[in-house]
């Protein structure tokens, strides 16, 4: 750290914030803070940039912000500081970079954050997220989420994703429809979804391993506690003994487990870690319609 704000060296500055960024250790923020105020050098400032975001913690939603109003051009920081922003769930300053978005044209940095916005109140930004997606064909899981709650957008917008051949749209477009028609019909469809794609998780095939935890996230929001957790359990173990070292999708369903109170003993997942491989949104939810050990309505 020391070497990273005070060498006067730019690459072993450049280097030093790397190796921070690597490193699994947490990053204090009043020092991210001070890297940020103090850099000019624009080689080391976009080292300290892509640490901030990687390790910057909730405090530094202002920091992230200002990370998103100073792009010219569309970049991974840029992409990044929307993410971490969302995180922060700073209503005012993810509307500014909102704003900034629509007069740069890129929207579409919102686009994966569409549920997001409806649950932050930000219900008219999210609308136009999503009218977008859907205008330029933007197959987005979250988007089409997403449209379950904004009852300006017709659900027959997104009819054909509920027959879609990638199921994680196949599974979303359901639970969306199901949150507006409260027909009592889409659990049953996310069994079989889930049923369906057994075979193709065996083989590791990637959107199958996902679209099997998104019917699980249906079947949990609405209200098939334990069913979900028979099914979580499951799915963790098969994935378990496919890539034995540990993987995004297995550390996605540890994640839910934990959240719903089953912690399971892992070697790369400890229990007390709340420092997470794949992002798990807010626990106060209801992203997932959990949150706390809980079942939300949604």
């Amino acid at each position: 750290m020391s070497i990273a704000l005070h060498d006067p060296g730019e690459e072993v500055r450049t280097a030093a914030l790397e190796a921070l960024e690597e490193h699994h250790r947490a990053v204090p923020a009043v020092f991210l803070r001070e890297l940020h105020r103090s850099e000019t050098v624009s080689d080391v400032r976009d080292a300290v940039e892509s640490l901030i975001v990687e390790k910057g913690d909730l405090t530094l939603s202002d920091v992230f912000l200002r990370l998103v109003l100073r792009q010219e051009d569309w970049s991974y920081t840029a992409e990044k500081a929307i993410e971490r922003l969302v995180e922060c769930r700073d209503v005012d300053h993810i509307a500014r970079a909102f704003a900034h978005c629509i007069k740069r044209d890129h929207l579409e940095a919102f686009a994966s954050k569409a549920y997001e916005l409806t649950a932050l109140g930000l219900t008219e930004q999210a609308e136009r997220v999503v009218d977008w997606c859907l205008q330029h064909r933007k197959e987005e899981s979250r988007a089409i989420l997403a449209v379950g709650k904004l009852p300006a957008i017709p659900l027959a917008r997104i009819a054909e994703y509920e027959e879609h051949s990638n199921p994680i749209l196949r599974a979303d477009a359901i639970r969306a429809s199901e949150y507006r028609k409260r027909s009592g019909l889409a659990v049953e469809r996310l069994r079989m979804i889930y049923r369906e794609l057994q075979q193709a998780v065996k083989r590791t095939d990637d959107d199958a391993m996902w679209g099997s935890l998104e019917a699980i996230d249906g079947i949990i929001e609405f209200g098939q506690r334990e069913e979900a957790i028979g099914l979580l359990r499951e799915y963790y173990d098969t994935v378990d003994r496919l890539i034995p070292g540990g993987s995004f999708p297995l550390r996605a369903a540890w994640d839910r487990l934990k959240v719903l109170g089953v912690v399971l003993d892992h070697p790369m997942y400890k229990k007390d870690n709340d420092v997470e491989a794949y992002p798990w949104p807010d626990p106060s939810g209801p992203f997932y319609g959990i949150g706390g050990g809980t079942v939300h309505g949604v």
